[in-house]
């Protein structure tokens, strides 16, 4: 779609640990956050927040979006 991509999934940990990343967004369509957490819940990334639009939203038409995009969180 256009947008750069850093790794897989699988590789994630691996990616977060070198750029020393310390926030995750997540915007997908596809509800599969279990998948994200359980690829980073085997690992230690200290000081790691993992949020993630809620998927519902996707379907909504631009003039149904809230002003403020909830987010969601998780932390490891």
């Amino acid at each position: 779609m256009g947008y750069p991509v850093l790794d897989t999934i699988e590789n994630i940990r691996a990616v977060l640990e070198r750029d020393q990343i310390d926030l995750l967004l997540i915007a997908t369509a596809q509800p599969w956050y279990s998948y994200v957490i359980e690829a980073l819940s085997s690992s230690k990334i200290k000081n790691l927040t993992i949020r993630w639009i809620p998927h519902e939203l996707f379907a909504k038409s631009p003039q149904q979006l809230p002003t403020v995009i909830p987010l969601h969180d998780f932390t490891v």
